[in-house]
């Protein structure tokens, strides 16, 4: 299942020269749903130390839809809360998404620990998970921006009471996964650009890794201005040929994958 969602990614990774997504406002579709009786307690909180004038943001993406992200984020036995908004007061320094972390007290009563502005108008996903082989649960954030496809991820640490911002990339797709199945996630993205001289695409499947508060990239499928892919890693990591990986039929350049290339004679039929 794993070597199926990577070969997706690396499909992705093709097709998403050719494309781009639409963004859509959740809050402008959905009413928001009713709050559980924790949640309300967490929002209280919220409004005591921001204020009332706040419109909820909730994710598109991923495991947790909620603005009220409830999970164990540090080396305590208790939940902590994060909380996802927007000031709708127009024209002031606070415009702009916000996070807001939110923990217990020993009475056990929400407080609001610290606000930090976000990295876009909306909210594409949220991870929480150790990444690597770091113990340290990190804090994952897209977020996406109206004015262009390219999404920022921001990574949040919360360590002896305080929330901070450790590290941010940006991506198109992203994709929580355990590759080399040792426990711990590693984070596929793929990276789009575009040359402003040509306009030419190229885009760059990567797997992330954490280590000492930084990101490291790990580039392993690339589709060039040429629209060829490399394949080796496809197949060094599922172990059967590409072509058989990502779909089935007439493989040569420019029918499957959008341009894959896989060391096969142009036209050559590839068997499924």
């Amino acid at each position: 299942m794993k070597n199926l969602k990577l070969a997706a990614v690396c499909l992705s990774c093709l097709t998403m020269t050719g494309c781009s997504a639409l963004n859509f406002s959740v809050e402008g579709l959905i009413n928001a749903p009713k709050l559980t009786s924790e949640q309300s307690e967490i929002h209280q909180a919220l409004i005591e130390s921001v204020g009332s004038n706040i419109t909820l943001k909730y994710p598109k993406n991923g495991e947790y839809r909620s603005a009220y992200v409830i999970a164990n984020i540090d080396d305590e036995p208790t939940d902590e809360a994060m909380v996802f908004y927007e000031y709708t007061s127009n024209g002031s320094e606070e415009d702009g998404l916000r996070v807001n972390i939110l923990d217990k007290d020993e009475d056990g009563k929400w407080y609001s620990v610290k606000e930090l502005a976000g990295a876009g108008t909306d909210i594409d996903q949220v991870i929480i998970s150790p990444m690597g082989s770091n113990n340290q649960t990190d804090v994952f954030v897209g977020y996406q921006n109206l004015t262009n496809d390219e999404k920022t991820m921001e990574i949040y640490s919360y360590t002896d009471g305080d929330f901070k911002r450790v590290a941010l990339d940006t991506y198109s797709v992203l994709e929580p996964l355990d590759i080399n199945n040792d426990g711990y996630i590693e984070l596929i993205t793929i990276q789009r650009s575009t040359n402003n001289d040509t306009g030419a695409v190229t885009a760059k499947a990567s797997m992330l890794n954490m280590k000492n508060n930084e990101i490291t990239a790990s580039v392993f499928a690339k589709r060039t201005r040429k629209g060829e892919l490399s394949c080796e890693t496809i197949r060094k990591r599922t172990g059967r040929p590409p072509w058989k990986v990502i779909g089935k039929g007439d493989a040569s350049p420019g029918c499957i994958g959008n341009g894959l290339n896989c060391g096969r004679r142009p036209g050559a039929y590839m068997p499924g």
